[in-house]
């Protein structure tokens, strides 16, 4: 792909776009990078892009940036269906996400993870995987790494090049693709999500399948037993397919039961035993035998692969434990934005749970909650844009407070804990309505329980 002279606009200036923003200039193109907001929200970084002779356009995009544009850039949050981009590509501009950018330029295997949940805990998986058999890996993407970053640090910075670059996919950047093929396709899960964006399911279900639509026989798909989606893999896909399903499931090349992973391929059947895994709940079991799958078709040895599995901790913001005080214990799973989350979260623990919950609404359907909440939940608080709707959709399942603040829900779970419960944070919706990301939202979870436990315990 012939940059020098090209004229490119990169759409958002969050990481994503500087990243891109820096590679296309050191490689000659001209650059104009545009984002809604005002040059007061990036501190320095307009003046280094500036500086690196790159345009910056600032407090709205403009017509004439687009139509310009030879080729047009988008970050992950930047939808196809913006105006400006569909009259840019009826004029002939070129338009892509960045991953089918960076594609381009990656000479080295590529792993693409995707589904509605667990995506950063795989790939998290997969890497630590890689690195521990003595593989060179990148791990990238949606986890918070653009694969751009990969270029820079490689072409830009003379780093060590990757053995295999590992890549988590969201729908929205698998949404502008067009050549980019994964060696191995990882589709873990898909619920609903994102429906404040997709006009249906079946929309957001086709993003995420764009997955495996370049691949050939020579890649794989790693994809459960019995998706409601399976249809799809055998009219489409053209790669070998590798299924895993909890249990003795025979349409399952890997399952798992008694504690046990088993893989059964063509003259042989490798084991992993889960007995001395850290991570709850049976979806993290599949979670694991995805990533047992991608890192054997890696060549790392099974005992490397065994050695993870019993020392992988998890990751912050994903079912993390924050704390135990006076038999109470608080988990923090902030980064649990869709219902299925949820319900995943909630399935992890016998004892009773007070959930809190709520945040920006993504347009789902909060009712399948019901079911766990009326079994398992003793309180429930809500907060955030969402709450109105949440409390209409599942009430009578349990008794519930509306609050004002994370702060406040904390304080008043902690007030209504007893020993043996469980405080969840699992919020079921995005967190752009109070908080910068989930990741913000978590550590002001955190801090919160610190500091109520605190004066909570010095007060008894």
């Amino acid at each position: 792909m012939e940059l020098r002279g090209l004229e490119v606009l990169v759409v958002g200036m969050a990481r994503t776009g500087r990243s891109l923003a820096r590679f296309l200039t050191a490689k000659g193109a001209r650059v104009t990078v545009t984002d809604t907001r005002g040059p007061e929200e990036f501190s320095g970084y307009a003046a280094e892009l500036e500086a690196r002779g790159c345009r910056t356009s600032f407090g709205g995009h403009k017509r004439e940036d687009f139509l310009r544009a030879e080729l047009i850039v988008i970050s992950p949050g930047v939808p196809l269906s913006m105006p400006l981009l569909q009259e840019a590509r009826r004029a002939g501009s070129e338009i892509m996400s960045e991953v089918e950018f960076a594609s381009r330029f990656i000479t080295v295997p590529l792993l693409g993870v995707t589904g509605t949940n667990g995506k950063t805990t795989v790939v998290s998986v997969i890497g630590a995987m890689l690195e521990r058999g003595g593989r060179r890996a990148f791990v990238g993407g949606n986890i918070g790494r653009p694969l751009v970053e990969y270029l820079n640090e490689t072409d830009l910075d003379g780093g060590p090049e990757a053995e295999v670059v590992v890549a988590e996919l969201s729908s929205f950047q698998l949404e502008a693709i067009d050549r980019f093929r994964p060696w191995v396709a990882v589709v873990l899960n898909i619920t609903e999500d994102h429906l404040d964006r997709y006009r249906s399911f079946e929309e957001y279900v086709r993003a995420k399948l764009r997955i495996f639509e370049n691949q050939g026989p020579d890649d794989y798909a790693v994809v459960p037993a019995h998706a409601p989606w399976e249809a799809y893999l055998s009219r489409r896909v053209r790669s070998t397919t590798i299924r895993f399903g909890l249990g003795e499931d025979a349409a399952a090349e890997v399952g798992w039961s008694g504690g046990t992973i088993r893989w059964r391929r063509q003259d042989s059947e490798e084991t992993y035993s889960t007995a001395r895994m850290k991570l709850t709940g049976l979806h993290n079991i599949e979670n694991m035998m995805a990533a047992v799958v991608a890192a054997r078709l890696c060549n790392v040895a099974p005992p490397v692969i065994q050695d993870v599995i019993d020392q992988f901790p998890g990751l912050e913001h994903r079912l993390e434990m924050v704390c135990e005080v006076d038999g109470v214990r608080f988990y923090n799973d902030s980064k649990g934005t869709t219902v299925a989350s949820v319900v995943r979260a909630l399935e992890s623990f016998e004892s009773p749970i007070i959930l809190i919950a709520g945040g920006k609404d993504k347009g789902m359907d909060f009712t399948p909650l019901r079911p766990l909440l009326e079994r398992r939940v003793k309180h429930l608080f809500l907060l955030g844009e969402a709450r109105d709707r949440m409390a209409r959709e599942l009430a009578g399942t349990t008794d519930m407070t509306m609050v004002e603040s994370l702060e406040e829900a904390v304080e008043r779970s902690w007030d209504l804990a007893a020993p043996h419960d469980v405080v969840l944070l699992s919020p079921a919706c995005s967190s752009f309505d109070m908080f910068e990301d989930y990741e913000e939202r978590g550590r002001v979870y955190k801090k919160s329980v610190m500091e109520t436990v605190q004066r909570g315990r010095a007060g008894r």
